[in-house]
Formats: C-alpha cells, sequence, structure tokens
C-alpha cells in the first residue's frame, strides 16, 4: 500500500516532481495559484524518498519578477544532461498576464551550493544560450 510522504511542504499547491542526486531525494513542487503572481516554485530534501523531507530555504527558488518579465512559473520537471541539471517548468505570457491561459514552456539550469541545496533559479530567455546544441532524449511517455 502506498503511504503518504512525510515533512514538511511550505505552501504546496501542485505538480510535484522527485529526483534524486547525490545520495539525496529531492521534492520540488509548485506553491501559490497560476494566475496570481505568488505561483512559484519550492523544495525539500530527505535521505529516502518517503521522507522525512525538510526545506533548507523556506522561500521558492523560482518565482514571479517582473522586472526581468517572468510571471508565475511552476509545474516543473528536472532533467540531467552530461552532469549539468536543468529545471523544466511554465510560465506566463506575460503581454496576457494574469491568466493561466497562455503558458510556455521554459529551461533553466539549476545549481546547487556545497550542502546540496538547490540555488536560487536564474529564468533564461534564450535557450540557445544553456549550450544544449544536441537533442535531448528524457525518456519514454507510456
Amino acid at each position: 500500500s502506498s503511504q503518504p510522504l512525510q515533512g514538511e511542504f511550505t505552501d504546496f499547491t501542485e505538480g510535484p516532481y522527485l529526483f534524486y542526486k547525490d545520495k539525496k531525494y529531492y521534492l520540488l513542487w509548485a506553491g501559490g495559484h497560476c494566475w496570481l503572481d505568488s505561483y512559484n516554485v519550492r523544495y525539500a530534501m530527505a535521505d529516502s524518498p518517503q521522507g522525512v523531507y525538510h526545506e533548507p530555504v523556506k522561500k521558492p527558488i523560482l518565482e514571479t519578477t517582473p522586472a526581468k518579465d517572468i510571471y508565475g512559473p511552476g509545474h516543473i520537471s528536472v532533467i540531467e544532461v552530461n552532469g549539468r541539471w536543468f529545471l523544466l517548468y511554465h510560465r506566463q505570457d506575460s503581454s496576457r498576464h494574469p491568466t493561466c491561459n497562455y503558458r510556455f514552456v521554459c529551461v533553466a539550469e539549476m545549481f546547487f551550493n556545497g550542502k546540496g541545496e538547490i540555488v536560487k533559479v536564474e529564468p533564461v530567455d534564450d535557450f540557445s544560450s544553456l549550450g544544449l546544441e544536441k537533442k535531448v532524449n528524457t525518456g519514454i511517455w507510456l
């Protein structure tokens, strides 16, 4: 039988995503509401997939940033490509903000500090600046 994950999950709304790196499990999720500036990405870490999860930083790692024209980032996935980690997410079309009806997929590189914590993610507008010229195969959808 399945058991609920154990731990603390501030502002958990939707879109959980779990990945493993360097003997730690990372659970990411979207918080807030997609049609408001409060929509954001948060995470917690654990030593096992069941938890107990803890949030090393009780603030978003990706959030609305009007100065950069970033609104409503959330619903995440993570991939590793040749030792580099990338966060895939969607955000609102700023010309139609606030609404959840017009969103597009984005990618940004993720970095980790010496304690394994995710550093605040800096969104990019130019995918080609990430240096991923080759096709990335992330698996098979069933």
